[in-house]
């Protein structure tokens, strides 16, 4: 036996040209040791394939076998043989999942999205547009040379209050910043008027949209986020933030007002936020033992038809899955069974979140349809959620575990890609009388069970989730008018400061890692057992539901006004 790692390297090629097809490295361990008296161990020759692969002797693909993660099969690169029968890709060229679908005969095309991947819809798209739109005016080629250098100065500035942060208090910032910007929207109204009566049309114009932007911003941020509501019906509003053209157009001027004290203004921010600072660090234990990922997706589909005058049959199938990571190894487990086919041909498919096909999209208002995609995944994600926290699930080994799994280990944490809330919870889709208003429930019906176990110490367990990319800010307008108001860099006229905080140049997720890393320079460094945090903002469920308009909620039989955070309410 020739024992060197490049005699070794020749055999596994001698053993993949005699495949012809491809081997798994357990099979290649396994042939190795029967043809040729290797004796060599299974992480061996796992290493060695891997130096094979990314030295290009080898080539490896992902062949799907069954429910679980894929093995990778190698073989001999086709340049080196002349041919090769290559499995299945699992992935395609550019590295994006793909699905086995697509090679199914008469399928046109087939895609695979991710619930954390889907984009907000409707009012939550429009408003979280609403804050980037007011850029398409403006020389974009000067603008975009100007904020790269701006940016790079924030970079320093932001970095450089870190430390600052900690020590200052979120509810006393946000106090002081919800009086200054009544402050600012006020002059700049007086401004605006001052214009116009002077006949200045084109300073006018500009300062303008300049107040509607500060005006738009300010309700979506203090009404919208922060919930100091909006006038309503029989009350005064917490902040009273008029439309923009009545700072100018009424015979009766209006401004901008703050109808509470600042004592019931630092209440408010009391109940809607956890933290005592703007950032802290927090000391963490690594003690769990068991911890489960879900995720939802859908497979568009669109079969061809025999006859070029008949349009292609669409349909959307809607699936989810989990993953078990425990000590002894990772299971996944997936709500797709096939055995229980004709449940896809039920006309309920809609309402339990599973298919999305061509009739039923007949029957849904454009609307509908844009919405039953998000919702869907939502409802087959919880279900998954709870599938997995009731021990319903099927775990099957994955990847290199090939044990079955002992016993149903209770999960610790469950963690879902994109929001926690639904992507879809407006009170109006809830309210519907279809197909559509029925899937929505459900939605929203499988949530609540969701979190009603997670209060239960008895049942429940952690349920998280991350967004990637978050469309709505929060952090930055509060971090920016720090930088512009309170700290070393403020200047004293304020000339051009609103514009920075309302049209912030950096998201808030760039924001929070620039402020641990300033945290991190400031104290040499930060111990592996602590986490770094900003501030946590707490929202009501009825924030999402309903529209600005529509809050603070009442009841209609009394008039009483609803407080979201009574659970008799």
């Amino acid at each position: 036996m020739n024992s060197t790692r490049e005699g070794l390297k020749n055999h596994i090629k001698d053993v993949l040209r005699e495949s012809g097809s491809g081997l798994k490295a357990d099979s290649v361990h396994e042939r190795l040791g029967e043809t040729y008296d290797v004796n060599a161990s299974k992480r061996t020759i796992q290493q060695v394939l891997k130096e094979m692969v990314e030295d290009g002797h080898l080539d490896r693909q992902r062949r799907r076998e069954g429910q679980g993660r894929p093995p990778y099969y190698y073989f001999i690169p086709e340049d080196d043989t002349g041919s090769r029968s290559a499995p299945v890709s699992y992935t395609d060229a550019e590295g994006e999942q793909a699905t086995l679908l697509s090679y199914q005969d008469g399928v046109e095309s087939a895609t695979v999205k991710a619930r954390g991947d889907m984009e907000p819809t409707g009012r939550d798209h429009e408003e979280a547009m609403l804050d980037f739109v007011d850029e398409v005016g403006r020389d974009v080629l000067a603008d975009i040379a100007q904020s790269h250098r701006d940016e790079s100065e924030y970079v320093q500035r932001i970095t450089h209050v870190a430390p600052a942060l900690e020590a200052e208090s979120p509810v006393d910032l946000l106090t002081e910043m919800v009086y200054w910007t009544v402050r600012e929207l006020n002059a700049l109204g007086d401004e605006v008027r001052q214009r116009k009566e002077r006949g200045d049309l084109e300073g006018f114009s500009e300062k303008v949209r300049e107040l509607e932007q500060f005006c738009g911003w300010a309700r979506r941020y203090f009404q919208g986020f922060w919930r100091l509501d909006p006038r309503g019906k029989e009350q005064e509003a917490m902040v009273d933030l008029p439309p923009a053209h009545s700072f100018y157009e009424a015979d009766d001027i209006a401004e901008a007002s703050v109808n509470i004290s600042k004592n019931a203004l630092r209440n408010h921010f009391n109940n809607r936020i956890i933290g005592e600072s703007v950032i802290d660090i927090l000391d963490v234990e690594n003690n769990l033992e068991h911890g489960v990922g879900t995720d939802s997706s859908v497979a568009d589909i669109a079969v061809r038809n025999e006859n070029a005058f008949v349009p292609r049959t669409e349909l959307s199938i809607f699936t989810a899955a989990a993953a078990l990571e425990t000590e002894d190894g990772q299971y996944t487990a997936f709500d797709l069974n096939p055995q229980r086919y004709e449940d896809y041909h039920d006309s309920e498919a809609l309402e339990r979140g599973l298919v999305l096909s061509s009739q039923t999209r007949h029957d849904l208002s454009e609307g509908e349809l844009e919405h039953a995609r998000p919702a869907a995944l939502d409802l087959r994600q919880y279900m998954e959620n709870l599938r997995v926290a009731m021990g319903d699930a099927r775990w099957r080994p994955s990847g290199e575990t090939t044990q079955p799994l002992v016993g149903i280990p209770r999960a610790e944490i469950v963690f879902g890609d994109g929001r926690l809330f639904p992507l879809v919870h407006h009170l109006n889709d809830f309210r519907q009388r279809n197909a559509y208003g029925r899937l929505v429930r459900n939605e929203i019906r499988r949530f609540f069970e969701q979190m009603k176990r997670a209060e239960d110490p008895d049942l429940g367990g952690i349920y998280a989730s991350a967004v990637k990319h978050p469309r709505r800010t929060w952090l930055a307008p509060l971090v920016f008018w720090y930088i512009n108001v309170k700290s070393d860099w403020a200047d004293e006229d304020l000339e051009g400061v609103p514009k920075e905080v309302y049209r912030p140049r950096l998201t808030d997720e760039i924001i929070s890692h620039l402020l641990f890393i300033g945290y991190e320079e400031n104290e040499g460094g930060v111990d592996e057992d602590k986490m770094f945090v900003t501030f946590r903002a707490l929202r009501a469920f009825a924030d999402i539901a309903l529209n600005t308009e529509e809050y603070p909620p009442a009841l209609k039989e009394n008039g009483k006004q609803i407080d979201e955070r009574d659970r008799d309410d």
